[in-house]
């Protein structure tokens, strides 16, 4: 389900910028709300499959390996160099790699550890990692199913499927198709959407839907903006149009036939038969989340979500059976053990549904369609709780890819080696790279400013998460324009009006208007899910840290002048200002002083464990964060009541200065407060 953070989200610039955001503070809270975006994203486990028997494999046309990977020996040597490297290069524990041509599997290979307390090693046939939103290719394959058989249209109303379920569509109506593009117009919701929910165990999956329900920010069909939430309610779908839970739909109809017995849509609970030594068998083959502290690895809680939102990231699988799936991929739904779709649903499947970047990237049934080595790939990611994967196919080469690994930092390994590979064995062409165009400096100016993602929380605590991933956008003295994120930094040259190519050749940047403005979203050619909107200055850091910086400020004078006052033997002066309603500024100050810890406090906490966006929320510190931050409004309210009769009277302690003083850092903490409630910090959120 992937919130991106630390990981890849394809070759496009965002992308690689997120991954170099490590280091600061910010940083690592990026990697926990934005993340675990792109990777993407941001899924969680729930509902359990049943045993069944895996069947005989059926007899088909063998297939030869693809010319430029028919070197088994060359092949392995070169992953198992790159595999290590990365590995030791960002503290790594576990890893499994899957390379498969049609029927032909040409690696399928476990490195380090499983487990770095027993010292387990990780075995590509028996150990399940975590795929997170990979899940969202068997979502899709679901309803592609049921588009099959008649029973779904995906240019249909969702409403002629979920009735009167309690999602917002005020902005336009929403269909099956914009569910698997990410075009549906939800926002995007951090905290209390991934995590462990105890008030929802147990009840209807349309009762936690409901609770989970986000809300519709912008029209269907206009722009991706990267949906979760979608997915769910697509496992809703599934559900109710089969008569089956979506748990048992995925078994009996997806894994089933493709021979996938060990694959599983959640870790958590059984849904077709309560067979504990089936569950037992899957609790005992997990490949455990690892993180990189203190110069040892630790093994992190995963606390498992609630059921409706298993479609979208739940599933756990092993490199044999994700090799199962891109070999039907590969196949037109048939693989050695079974079909589970017809070739022209295939088809379909691998058509593209929408796209920003007609021609060039798009986004298929469920799959994102991205431009890689002069060939068409088909890929999806996936990051949960330190698990980070990747499946890549590409048809014309007749070659799938799976990476998995169980560390935080495996994005570096999962996001880069179908690239290296590729790039090793197929190397396109070198791109052209023409001059900028004679005219460009007289529009350069409409394309500077500052982007954040589409997928983004407008209505909760999580809004803040756009803090740091933004994306900024200048002109440079030679005519071309520079795009910055953190430490990364691209140049792109203007190939025609709106359309850039990057200096090196590696990707496509377009900009496109809306509301009369000529650059309002800029696309990424290899970042189909998602897009980059330009916004103002209430929506950037400074927005927020400037107003903080100064009522720090007012806060350490006003609170130093009673200090000095004291040394100065004034004490009985400093006493009179504060019965005259000085304490209404006091008072508020120091409520503004527990906001700054305990959000200081947040951010260390999750920087210090980014599991705990998976844990119930609130957690500590956020009722006390809010607590003081609703206080700090009132006794702010509290001196402004106070305040006409302290600045405008004739007779008391307050001098001039004194008054102004008290006016001015009033205003301050009003300025604060407004920033506040524009990031959503300041009322108590219903939601993350």
């Amino acid at each position: 389900m992937d919130r991106p953070s630390g990981h890849d989200k394809g070759q496009n610039a965002q992308g690689v910028m997120m991954e170099r955001i490590t280091t600061s503070l910010w940083g690592r809270i990026v990697a926990v709300f934005t993340g675990l975006m792109a990777l993407a994203a941001p899924g969680l486990a729930v509902g359990q499959e049943g045993t069944g028997d895996l069947v005989a494999p059926l007899p088909l046309e063998p297939a030869a390996p693809s010319a430029p990977f028919e070197n088994a020996d060359a092949l392995t040597h070169f992953v198992d160099g790159v595999v290590r490297t990365k590995m030791d290069e960002h503290k790594i524990v576990g890893a499994v790699v899957a390379i498969v041509t049609g029927d032909e599997v040409l690696l399928q290979k476990g490195y380090g550890l499983a487990n770095a307390d027993t010292g387990e090693k990780v075995d590509p046939d028996k150990h399940l990692f975590r795929v997170a939103s990979i899940t969202k290719l068997f979502t899709a394959m679901g309803i592609m199913q049921l588009v099959e058989e008649g029973k779904v249209d995906v240019n249909a109303d969702i409403r002629t499927y979920l009735g009167d379920l309690g999602f917002d569509d005020r902005q336009g109506t929403i269909t099956v198709a914009n569910l698997l593009t990410h075009t549906n117009g939800f926002e995007d919701v951090d905290f209390g959407y991934y995590g462990d929910n105890p008030d929802l165990v147990g009840l209807p999956t349309a009762e936690q839907l409901e609770t989970f329900a986000m809300r519709q920010v912008r029209k269907p069909g206009e722009v991706t903006a990267y949906s979760n939430y979608g997915f769910a309610l697509l496992g809703e779908i599934i559900a109710r149009v089969s008569g089956m839970s979506y748990a048992d739909y995925i078994h009996k109809r997806v894994y089933a036939p493709l021979g996938m017995t060990n694959s599983s849509v959640s870790l958590r609970f059984p849904a077709t038969v309560d067979d504990p030594a089936f569950r037992a068998r899957f609790a005992e083959n997990q490949a455990e989340p690892h993180e990189w502290r203190a110069g040892r690895y630790e093994i992190l809680s995963f606390p498992e979500p609630v059921r409706a939102i298993a479609p979208e990231g739940g599933m756990s699988s092993t490199a044999a059976d994700m090799v199962k799936f891109m070999q039907a991929f590969l196949r037109d739904g048939r693989n050695g053990y079974g079909q589970v779709a017809t070739p022209a649903t295939m088809e379909q499947t691998r058509s593209v549904l929408f796209s920003q970047y007609p021609g060039l990237s798009g986004t298929a049934h469920g799959f994102w369609v991205v431009p890689m080595e002069g060939y068409t790939a088909f890929e999806h990611g996936g990051s949960i709780n330190n698990f980070r994967s990747k499946i890549v196919m590409i048809p014309e080469l007749d070659i799938g890819i799976f990476v998995s690994t169980n560390t935080e930092s495996g994005g570096r390994l999962a996001g880069s080696l179908h690239k290296l590979l590729l790039a090793h064995f197929v190397p396109a062409d070198d791109v052209a790279v023409p001059a900028p165009p004679a005219d460009f400096a007289d529009r350069a100016g409409q394309y500077e400013g500052t982007y954040v993602t589409t997928r983004r929380n407008r209505d909760y605590l999580g809004k803040a998460a756009i803090l740091e991933p933004q994306l900024s956008v200048y002109v440079t003295d030679d005519d071309h324009l520079l795009v910055v994120d953190g430490s990364y930094s691209q140049r792109f040259v203007e190939t025609s009006p709106g359309e850039f190519l990057a200096t090196d050749g590696s990707l496509r940047m377009r900009f496109e208007g809306e509301k009369g403005r000529a650059a309002q979203f800029v696309y990424f050619s290899t970042d189909p899910y998602s897009a980059n909107e330009r916004i103002r200055y209430w929506e950037t850091p400074g927005s927020l840290t400037t107003p903080i910086a100064l009522a720090l400020i007012a806060i350490i004078l006003f609170l130093g002048k009673p200090i000095i006052w004291a040394m100065m033997g004034r004490g009985g002066d400093a006493v009179a200002e504060l019965s005259s309603g000085g304490w209404a500024v006091l008072a508020a100050a120091l409520a503004w002083c527990g906001t700054f810890f305990f959000a200081f406090q947040l951010t260390s906490a999750l920087a210090a464990d980014p599991n705990l966006f998976y844990a119930e929320f609130p957690f500590y510190p956020v009722p006390l964060l809010h607590g003081f931050a609703i206080a700090g409004g009132i006794l702010t309210i509290i001196a402004f009541v106070i305040g006409g009769r302290i600045i405008f009277a004739t007779e008391g302690p307050f001098g001039l200065w004194g008054k102004g003083q008290y006016a001015v850092t009033l205003a301050l903490f009003a300025m604060l407060a407004l920033a506040l409630i524009q990031w959503n910090i300041l009322p108590w959120p219903l939601k993350g």
